[in-house]
């Protein structure tokens, strides 16, 4: 009888749950994307207009 209504008043005890999706940053546009890896992508004379642009939020598909 004991182990039942412990049992019960377990379960009505109200958890709070703490979610966190990582670190917020702001989303600005002029979002570009190339599936691959290029070395050389990080140097400012990079041509990245073959990238295609993205709007956010984005599906991926």
């Amino acid at each position: 009888m004991a182990t039942g209504l412990f049992a019960l008043l377990s379960g009505a005890v109200p958890v709070r749950a703490q979610v966190s999706f990582g670190r917020a940053e702001k989303c600005v546009d002029d979002w570009l994307f190339r599936l691959g890896d290029d070395t050389t992508a990080r140097m400012p004379a990079f041509d990245d207009s073959g990238w295609r642009r993205l709007t956010l939020p984005h599906d991926w598909s």
